[in-house]
């Protein structure tokens, strides 16, 4: 069955094999602020929606969530729960729903259930295109089979990035964050430098690695690594006569006016008094 209005779309998949995994409907839908609550409601299936704008309301087994922007909304078959959205901001989303034995194991191994029904990605993009792939299959001879391979890349990515966000444990996550101020100590010069760069090395999630630094160090990383760089700075114009534009370089900026006025905010003195101060101490 489809429905091609602009608000929404849906279909069922039509499955000619009872495997051990099979899809039920797939669709995308924009809320209108109006949409009455749907729930309390018991469903026989799983699904899986993917919020790409907006904001809405999920309630499972007793407790209550507020989902948004990048939230991946799982409901759980066989579990009573509602959900409606914001009347102001109201979400849209696209939605798979999926049976079969295999099912369950899918869901734990990306880290859904009923206890743990929400989940923050940053592939947001990625996965919407996979949904939207499973929303243009138009073709009843292979319709099951490529929304099924459709589901299992979107669950794929899911696992990956949770993986990539998730260190082994405490010791294994402090010698990762040591590892990454060794390698910042060694490459601050490199005007380069960057979380991007260092969660490439590292193999972690960016966003994951940027709160991971935070909650570690105390900083952000961005001002941590400023701090070192001036720090560097400070010490080469006490001691080298070299000039402001190859100190500037020599710490890792390639611009000496974006130099001075990064060392102005952090001394609150340009570069060349700071040096003829700390020389009229010494």
């Amino acid at each position: 069955m489809k429905n091609r209005e602009n608000a929404i779309f849906y279909k069922y998949i039509n499955n000619d094999i009872n495997g051990e995994f099979r899809a039920v409907s797939v669709g995308r839908e924009r809320c209108s602020p109006a949409k009455k609550k749907i729930g309390p409601v018991l469903r026989n299936r799983f699904t899986v929606q993917l919020i790409t704008s907006g904001k809405g309301y999920f309630e499972a087994c007793g407790k209550s969530y507020v989902l948004g922007e990048n939230d991946v909304m799982f409901i759980p078959a066989n579990q009573v729960i509602s959900y409606y959205p914001d009347n102001k901001d109201p979400w849209v989303y696209y939605w798979f729903e999926y049976v079969g034995q295999n099912a369950i194991r899918i869901n734990e191994r990306a880290g859904f259930s009923a206890e743990n029904p929400v989940y923050h990605t940053n592939l947001t993009k990625e996965l919407s295109q996979i949904m939207e792939k499973m929303c243009a299959v138009d073709d009843e001879r292979t319709d099951d089979l490529i929304t099924v391979s459709l589901i299992y890349e979107f669950f794929s990515l899911i696992i990956k990035e949770r993986i990539s966000q998730k260190p082994h444990s405490q010791s294994s996550r402090d010698e990762t964050i040591k590892n990454i101020l060794f390698y910042i100590n060694d490459n601050y010069n490199h005007p380069s430098l960057s979380l991007k760069e260092l969660s490439e090395i590292f193999n972690f999630n960016a966003s994951y690695l940027s709160r991971l630094f935070k909650q570690c160090v105390s900083m952000p990383f961005v001002q941590y690594l400023t701090a070192l760089r001036m720090q560097k700075a400070g010490n080469l114009l006490q001691r080298d006569d070299a000039s402001i534009k190859s100190i500037a370089l020599s710490v890792g900026y390639r611009d000496p006016l974006y130099f001075t006025r990064e060392f102005r905010r952090y001394y609150e003195v340009t570069p060349t008094q700071y040096r003829k101060e700390m020389r009229n101490k010494n």
